[in-house]
């Protein structure tokens, strides 16, 4: 594939495309089909002496096609036996965000991506839910397209679990059956676990996990004396409860990641600890986890996430952090009140001299983390944010792993577009390039 600049020209007749003479050898026949997402258009190919990443295409060609009037540049992909120019990619970028928030962090981010897009030879473009059109960033703003584009490579980024199980997500997924569509689904924590589980050399860095009952639960306490409780479909740190129990009267005190205070409920016995449970898990399921006695920095929790994305048949750390909780919270997530660090610094202060190595230790299994789950799950996941926390005695574990990371992104440089905007744009090339050359 090679980036070319498209040049519009209304005088010039018919289905006629001008393309340079260094492509004349790889394009056999004058007649050809053009291909733009899922339209594809028979064309008359005239060549120009001067070698260019020009192309001049007719009004009605590039109308037919409906090439987007402001994208300049596209990837170009020569298909010699078929005669076929293949123009793309066309990345949807499915969300549930409403467009009444266009000022939030995510759109933002969708931003960036659309203006790396458009310098990388991508048209990216917004869907939300199941709307007809879609929405695009052109002259300093966002714009509705007259017609929603069939696209190439769909970037799930809906937030609504219970939107992905209706029928209408299933319907427009079946809609677009020939685009490659990654992060398929959310992937609840309890999935994840199995997943990670099922190889010998993850499982020795995953803390005992079990679905949540009143067993499982006594099972963990009586090994480790602490306990968390998390929702299987939660996120952000919410709706999360450590568990501490007091051996010697047999009292559990109940800590709330929802609280902003260290104020515990106190369970008198196993009757109300089994009621507790009951009561959680009307609407929710849960599993119950090893509280690990993690590292803390002025006495406060500390966990890592690792940002990675899947391109080039290979998984890339975009980026990582520390993140610092709040004094007297249970979680270290920046959604309740966590500060950010760069990872460095936080590990210099456990590991002095041992610092940049623990941080390749965890880099490493990081990638091997999400290598597993892009194999084993049901789906194509090409974007992961793996948390990682470190222990008293320096053991490295894997405390989840997210299957849509947050995009308030952490410790931003001015940049104009950050990395995981970058990242997205390359597994969008690479899927799309994967998928003409197996056609």
């Amino acid at each position: 594939m090679n980036i070319c600049t498209i040049q519009v020209d209304s005088l010039l007749q018919d289905h006629r495309i001008i393309l340079s003479s260094s492509l004349k050898n790889e394009l056999i026949e004058q007649n050809c089909t053009v291909k733009f997402g899922q339209k594809q258009v028979k064309a008359f190919v005239l060549f120009k002496h001067k070698h260019s990443a020009e192309i001049i295409i007719s009004k009605k060609l590039a109308d037919d096609l409906r090439l987007p009037e402001n994208q300049t540049k596209l990837q170009l992909y020569v298909n010699k036996q078929e005669a076929a120019l293949i123009l793309g990619p066309i990345l949807m970028i499915w969300t549930d965000v409403p467009l009444k928030d266009l000022s939030s962090p995510f759109f933002n981010f969708c931003k960036e991506v659309v203006l790396e897009g458009q310098i990388k030879g991508i048209f990216p473009f917004i869907k939300v839910k199941d709307q007809s059109k879609g929405f695009f960033w052109s002259k300093g703003c966002w714009q509705e397209t007259a017609i929603l584009p069939e696209p190439d490579v769909i970037y799930n980024r809906i937030h609504s679990r219970k939107f992905e199980k209706t029928s209408t997500f299933s319907s427009i997924k079946s809609q677009w059956k020939n685009a490659i569509i990654f992060n398929d689904h959310f992937l609840d924590k309890w999935i994840t676990y199995e997943l990670l589980f099922t190889d010998a050399e993850i499982r020795k860095f995953l803390p005992q996990t079990y679905l949540l009952n009143l067993d499982n639960l006594v099972s963990i306490l009586s090994d480790y004396e602490k306990a968390y409780l998390k929702p299987i479909h939660g996120s952000q740190g919410k709706g999360i409860y450590l568990i501490d129990r007091n051996d010697l009267i047999n009292n559990f005190w109940v800590y709330s990641s929802d609280s902003t205070v260290m104020e515990p409920i106190l369970l008198k016995n196993l009757d109300q600890l089994s009621r507790f449970i009951e009561r959680i898990q009307k609407r929710k399921f849960f599993i119950v986890q090893q509280a690990i006695p993690l590292s803390t920095l002025d006495g406060q929790l500390v966990d890592f996430r690792f940002l990675l994305h899947y391109y080039d048949e290979s998984w890339h750390i975009t980026s990582s952090v520390a993140r610092v909780g709040e004094t007297d919270r249970i979680i270290s997530n920046q959604a309740q009140g966590g500060q950010l660090f760069k990872p460095l610094q936080v590990l210099k202060q456990w590991f002095p001299s041992e610092a940049k190595r623990k941080l390749e230790e965890m880099k490493a299994l990081s990638i091997k983390a999400a290598d597993t789950v892009l194999t084993l799950s049901d789906g194509l996941y090409c974007e992961l944010g793996m948390d990682l926390a470190v222990d008293n005695d320096g053991t490295i574990w894997i405390l989840e792993v997210n299957s849509k990371p947050s995009k308030s992104f952490p410790l931003r440089e001015e940049l104009q577009i950050r990395p995981s905007a970058r990242a997205i744009c390359k597994t969008c090339l690479s899927l799309f390039q994967k998928q003409i050359e197996a056609k």
